[in-house]
């Protein structure tokens, strides 16, 4: 580092810093709500994918689980709602999985979503949670 002073006089000095890894993500969702009759299936895909954005300054591999979706007594399993990144689509588990996917610092990914709901399932508005959660590799 160079410091000058107003006689144009100038000092070297060595400055020393460490720069840490930052893991960190956002997620871009333009449309969260899905409308499935039973024994149909609905899509967040394509455009309408949620969009991973690295906001860190490593790589970051994602994993996901999720909880069940529930409605008063009513629920549906975790493994109703597929994921994927690209490739196969998988079931969501209620047990943390590997996305399949390794994004690069400044880079994005989307993410598929597909709800399929058995026939013979009560109309109802069902609510759960997907986590996402990152590492560096």
């Amino acid at each position: 580092m160079c410091i000058r002073d107003s006689s144009e006089g100038s000092a070297w000095k060595t400055a020393e810093f460490e720069l840490y890894e930052l893991t960190s993500f956002e997620i871009d969702i333009k449309n969260v709500g899905l409308s499935v009759f039973p024994g149909g299936a609905a899509e967040l895909a394509g455009s309408n994918a949620p969009v991973i954005r690295n906001t860190g300054n490593t790589p970051i591999i994602l994993s996901i689980k999720g909880t069940d979706f529930v409605s008063g007594s009513a629920s549906l399993g975790a493994s109703s709602v597929s994921f994927s990144a690209g490739g196969a689509y998988k079931e969501l588990s209620t047990v943390q999985q590997d996305l399949g996917v390794s994004i690069a610092a400044g880079q994005e990914a989307s993410l598929s979503l597909r709800v399929s709901v058995p026939s013979g399932t009560q109309k109802a508005v069902y609510m759960g949670r997907i986590h996402l959660s990152a590492a560096s590799p």
